[in-house]
């Protein structure tokens, strides 16, 4: 059977079953994850300027599904300033791919981590904003930057 009828068969499988339809590997992720009966989670749930793919909210968990399209140089940069953001908002996230045809593994892994996290709450967002509201990532950085600055300072002294 070739790749197009499989993704026909599955499009109208997902239809069928109420469940989101995407892109060719996004079907298959969708299919495992109902079939693996993971926890229910949001499709291309928005965080910020970004919609995530497969999202747990209560848990700040997020997959992203990358296709070829991703190991293009200017993508990669994207994905890594969007991980960034995410992070700096407390989320974690997954990236898969299907380079070597199985996605399987890589799934377990994202629902092994889900069943042992535990629920995020809003005081959780103490330990990640400072007080005027920064991101700790950003108080972090601006901290090394002034530290830095002041060495300099003092070695040109």
């Amino acid at each position: 059977m070739s790749q197009s009828t499989l993704s026909r068969v599955l499009r109208t499988v997902l239809e069928r079953e109420g469940l989101p339809v995407g892109t060719y590997l996004e079907n298959r992720v969708t299919w495992r994850l109902h079939s693996f009966k993971a926890p229910e989670y949001k499709w291309q749930y928005p965080v910020g300027p970004y919609q995530l793919d497969y999202a747990w909210p209560a848990q700040r968990i997020a997959l992203e599904v990358d296709g070829p399209h991703h190991w293009r140089p200017d993508v990669a940069v994207r994905d890594v300033a969007r991980d960034a953001f995410l992070r700096a908002h407390g989320w974690l996230i997954f990236r898969i791919d299907d380079t070597e045809g199985v996605i399987e593994g890589q799934l377990q892994r994202v629902l092994d981590v889900l069943h042992r996290m535990p629920k995020y709450s809003k005081e959780d967002d103490r330990m990640l904003f400072s007080e005027d509201g920064k991101a700790a990532t950003e108080v972090w950085f601006e901290r090394q930057i002034i530290r830095r600055a002041d060495k300099l300072t003092e070695n040109n002294s």
